[in-house]
């Protein structure tokens, strides 16, 4: 209690496991911008995402800049990643 009360124990967040409950994460992604992250995680170029889902490479190009920002993300890598350990995809 002492640690408490000194303001040296921090209070868990949903976060705190490394990976937040589906029912506790807040998706922030577009159905579209689902079907695109799902390409992203199979590490597919913006032309092969725009090929599979039938639309063009610039607009595969723009879903995925959505995706991470987003998923406030600095790169395509790193936004897969933070969609993995968020559940939002699966491996």
């Amino acid at each position: 209690m002492q640690a408490v009360a000194a303001g040296l124990v921090a209070a868990p967040t949903r976060w705190w496991s490394g990976r937040a409950p589906a029912e506790a994460f807040d998706d922030p992604l577009t159905p579209r911008e689902h079907d695109v992250l799902e390409q992203l995680v199979q590490g597919s170029s913006n032309r092969a995402i725009g090929h599979a889902l039938a639309i063009s490479e610039h607009t595969a190009k723009f879903h995925v800049a959505q995706i991470i920002a987003k998923l406030d993300a600095a790169s395509r890598t790193q936004a897969v990643a933070k969609a993995l350990r968020a559940g939002l995809v699966e491996r």
